[in-house]
């Protein structure tokens, strides 16, 4: 689970063309904490992973692997 969201988290940063610091700016979520996510270190709190999702427009079920 800890890779979808990973992979997952990138993919629609990038999608969005947003930087980690843009995200940070959107979601409230700090840039060192995206970064964590998003090499698989650490996986985020529900209330981070909600932030994250709403910053990038898709479900958190999506984010988290649950759907394709």
């Amino acid at each position: 689970m800890i890779q979808d969201f990973s992979k997952r988290l990138r993919r629609a940063r990038n999608y969005r063309k947003l930087t980690q610091d843009q995200l940070e700016e959107l979601s409230g979520v700090s840039r060192c904490q995206i970064s964590l996510y998003e090499r698989s270190d650490r996986l985020p709190t529900l209330q981070s992973a909600v932030k994250l999702a709403d910053a990038l427009d898709v479900s958190l079920d999506w984010l988290a692997g649950r759907t394709k």
